[in-house]
C-alpha cells in the first residue's frame, strides 16, 4: 500500500526546494482524538489491542525514553488530501521492541506505519511514505474508519537531542517548534536535519543559514498559535520563496 516518495523535481529555472515540517510542542501533547479516546476506552486500537496505544500515551513514552534507553522512531503525518481523522502534525511513536503510542489514522495504516519504523530503526535513515488510501477500496470499506484520503508520514529516528530539548522546554515551560527537511531537491540541503526554534533562540541547522532564518519566522507565527504546517521553501536570486497554502504545497512538491 505504501510507496516512498520520489526526489522534488525541479523545472525550468526554479531554485532547489525543500518540504519542512514545522511542529510545535503544542501539538504532542494535545487533547486524543475520538478514535484514540475510543480506544483507550476499550483498553486497545483499531490497530489492534496491545500493540498502538492512545494518542496521549505519546509524550509519557516520548519522556520515558531517557531513562530506558530504548531506541525510538516517531511518524508524523505531513500532509493529508481528502478525508482522514487525523490531520497534518499526528504523531506515532514506535519503540524497539515494536510498541507503538500514538495515532497516525483512523487504524488504516498503524500496523504498516509500525514496520517501516522499525525498518527506519534499523537503518537509521529518515523514510517519507505515501499512502493513497482511496485506492484501495476494500479496506476502507471493510474498516468503515474514514480512511479514503492521500496521506503522507515521515519516519525519522529519535535522538538524544530531540528528547533532552522537548524535556527541557516542558520543564521550563517554553514553548519550542521542532522543523524537519522532509524532502529536497538533489544537491541542497540534505534530509532529517532539525531547527529548534524557541520565542527567544535556535538551535541546531536545517543546511543553509537563510533556510533557518525563514522557518526560524516560520516557527515562531505558528507557536504563536498552536499549530504545526508543511512548508515548501525555495531559494531564488530575488530570495526564499515559500508556499504555505495546504493545497499549493500538495500540488508543488
Amino acid at each position: 500500500m505504501a510507496r516512498e516518495h520520489a526526489a522534488l523535481s525541479c523545472g525550468g529555472n526554479a531554485g532547489h526546494r525543500a518540504l519542512i515540517q514545522i511542529c510545535t510542542l503544542s501539538q504532542l501533547t494535545r487533547a486524543r482524538t475520538r478514535q484514540a479516546r475510543h480506544c483507550a476506552r476499550r483498553g486497545g486500537s483499531a490497530a489492534g489491542r496491545g500493540v498502538v496505544r492512545p494518542v496521549h500515551d505519546v509524550w509519557e513514552q516520548l519522556a520515558g525514553l531517557a531513562h530506558t534507553g530504548k531506541r525510538a522512531v516517531m511518524a508524523t503525518v505531513v500532509h493529508v488530501v481528502g478525508s482522514a481523522y487525523r490531520r497534518e502534525a499526528a504523531r506515532m511513536l514506535v519503540d524497539e521492541d515494536g510498541m507503538a503510542y500514538g495515532a497516525v489514522s483512523g487504524g488504516c495504516l498503524e500496523s504498516e506505519v509500525r514496520e517501516a519504523a522499525l525498518e527506519v530503526l534499523r537503518s537509521g535513515e529518515p523514510r517519507l511514505l505515501h499512502f493513497d488510501m482511496a485506492a484501495d477500496d476494500d479496506l476502507v470499506w471493510g474498516l468503515g474508519l474514514g480512511c479514503n484520503g492521500r496521506i503522507d508520514v515521515f519516519l525519522e529516528p529519535v535522538d538524544r537531542g530531540y528528547l533532552n530539548r522537548v524535556r527541557r522546554a516542558r520543564a521550563e515551560g517554553r514553548r519550542l517548534a521542532a522543523a524537519v527537511v522532509v524532502r529536497a531537491d538533489a544537491g541542497s540541503v540534505p534530509v532529517g536535519p532539525r531547527l529548534y526554534v524557541y520565542e527567544d533562540a535556535i538551535e541546531g541547522t536545517l543546511g543553509e543559514a537563510w533556510l533557518d532564518r525563514q522557518v526560524a519566522a516560520d516557527a515562531r507565527e505558528l507557536l504563536a498559535c498552536g499549530q504545526s504546517r508543511s512548508y515548501l521553501y525555495r531559494m531564488e536570486s530575488g530570495g526564499a520563496v515559500v508556499v504555505r497554502e495546504r493545497q499549493a504545497v500538495v500540488e508543488r512538491r
